[in-house]
């Protein structure tokens, strides 16, 4: 067994890109999520690390490896198209655990990175992840997307420099956002056509997805991303 399994106080710990988000565990009890620039000992790390598995690979490792006082959710990665599944994978290990049959597509928006993963047979067969959040913040879009610009996006994505552009001009933010998700919505095509998809996240844009998928009829479940990552950290400890 190891330290941080025989210890009541311990930690876990998302990364994505600069940013680190701690939550804390103590004999049952959970605080957090919090933002840190340092991290403490006795931590899981979810983050991009030099520990790796490719795809497909079991959603769950069988055990994590060793950093000093840390230990380490490997990174899985994936040769086609290149892409690398790090904080968004805690997520995962959570619903899988409270949905041991499922079969079919979580979709994780995080603050930089949405990741599109397809879980089969309690593995992670394959991801996709997409920059959206990143740039919705970036460009100041808004927060509820405007679908007849999604849908303009989606039947011609070769336009979507100029109908940011346009939406720019227009000062319409949330023209600008269904553009970019109608973007997204049409390059994630494959993972969520004539599939059920769990729209997992507590991120602002969380409900521009749910608006954006409803619109396209996609059957879709809600969780909250951050019970998620509670019951995965809680499960990787157990390792």
């Amino acid at each position: 067994m190891t330290s941080s399994a025989k210890n009541t106080l311990w930690h876990g710990a998302l990364i994505e890109g600069a940013t680190a988000t701690l939550w804390t565990f103590d004999a049952g009890r959970t605080t957090g999520p919090t933002q840190t620039e340092t991290l403490p000992d006795n931590t899981i790390i979810a983050g991009d690390s030099s520990y790796t598995i490719a795809v497909p690979c079991p959603v769950t490792p069988d055990a994590l490896p060793s950093n000093g006082s840390q230990r380490v959710l490997p990174t899985a990665t994936q040769a086609s198209p290149r892409d690398r599944l790090t904080w968004a994978r805690v997520a995962a290990i959570g619903f899988q655990s409270l949905n041991h049959e499922w079969d079919g597509i979580l979709c994780l928006p995080g603050d930089d990175t949405t990741y599109w993963v397809h879980l089969s047979a309690k593995e992670i067969v394959s991801f996709q992840g997409c920059a959206t959040p990143h740039l919705a913040r970036t460009l100041n879009a808004g927060t509820t997307p405007d679908t007849e610009a999604a849908e303009q996006t989606m039947s011609r994505p070769a336009n979507l420099a100029a109908q940011i552009h346009t939406a720019q001009v227009s000062q319409n933010a949330n023209a600008l956002l269904g553009h970019l998700l109608g973007a997204e919505i049409a390059a994630t095509r494959p993972y969520w056509l004539g599939q059920e998809v769990a729209l997992i996240g507590t991120t602002p844009i969380t409900e521009a997805y749910a608006s954006i998928l409803n619109a396209q009829h996609v059957p879709i479940i809600r969780a909250d991303g951050a019970k998620m990552v509670e019951k995965g950290f809680q499960i990787l400890n157990a390792l």
